[in-house]
């Protein structure tokens, strides 16, 4: 297993223009929680995220999945520990 430095341990940002630009309040982390798992040119990264607004909040389990050509990240696939609760938080139905 290789590891790469992918991003810091802590991220904190807004998240994605789901709802409205400020749908999470600038409230949105995420943390990487293990160590990155090397396959060829896919890396899986086990990530917790927090998030709240309006009176809701979020915190789950995930894993990033990246695609990494070159040095660069060209594709991203995202798995949270519970999909529907997080479409929920983010009004999609």
């Amino acid at each position: 297993m290789r590891t790469l430095p992918l991003m810091p341990s802590t991220l904190s940002r807004s998240a994605p223009n789901r709802s409205g630009p400020s749908s999470s309040q600038r409230s949105f982390q995420l943390a990487v929680t293990g160590p990155a798992m090397v396959n060829g040119e896919l890396v899986a990264v086990p990530v917790r995220f927090t998030s709240r607004r309006d009176g809701a909040s979020m915190d789950m389990t995930g894993v990033d999945l990246l695609t990494v050509r070159d040095g660069k990240i060209v594709e991203v696939h995202l798995f949270s520990e519970n999909g529907v609760a997080e479409d929920q938080f983010w009004g999609r139905p």
